[in-house]
């Protein structure tokens, strides 16, 4: 076991279960908020006693900086997947203009978001059902899901309807966010 003391393992917190098959070569990862899995180009080693896995690759064909480097990626996506079975992830965005409001509607299964923000129509974007939404105040949106991606990609979106301005300041904005306006034309 002398190549333990080379490689750096990910440890496993003790609230999230791993099921490894090895005819398939899948992992599975089951926490508190869902479960994954994961399909795996390499064989993991487990350590039972410390909860960690070890990402090992067969040498063959592959040059070791090859190996080095799908192993580094793949030992950042169990990481990135145990934060996600662990933890929920939130963005807040808010609506900064005269008028500018945003509904939530339940239409049957689906919730549509409803925005007004000084176009002549309403704005309508439907949510993914496993993204939990809710609106206060008619003028800040909040996003919660565990998977990062998912979150900052539907804020994005939303945020994409309507820019902030960079003269007033209007706009989607992120909760924790700045516009640093530019001065206008000045008549003398």
């Amino acid at each position: 076991m002398s190549f333990l003391s080379k490689r750096v393992g990910i440890k496993i917190p003790k609230h999230i279960a791993v099921l490894y098959n090895q005819k398939k070569n899948h992992l599975t990862l089951i926490g508190p908020l869902g479960s994954k899995t994961i399909i795996l180009k390499f064989k993991l080693f487990f350590v039972a006693n410390i909860h960690s896995i070890f990402v090992m690759a067969p040498l063959g064909k592959i040059s070791k900086k090859q190996i080095k480097s799908i192993c580094g990626s793949l030992q950042a996506q169990l990481k990135q997947v145990i934060l996600e079975l662990s933890v929920r992830y939130h963005k807040a965005l808010k609506l900064i203009g005269v008028g500018f409001k945003a509904y939530l509607h339940n239409i049957g299964i689906a919730n549509v978001l409803q925005f007004k923000l000084g176009f002549s129509h309403f704005i309508f974007y439907k949510i993914p059902r496993d993204v939990h939404l809710t609106t206060l105040k008619d003028t800040k949106v909040f996003l919660t899901n565990p998977c990062l991606k998912k979150v900052t990609q539907i804020s994005a979106i939303i945020r994409s309807f309507k820019f902030p301005e960079i003269y007033k300041g209007k706009g989607i904005l992120y909760n924790d966010e700045k516009v640093l306006l530019k001065k206008g034309k000045k008549i003398s």
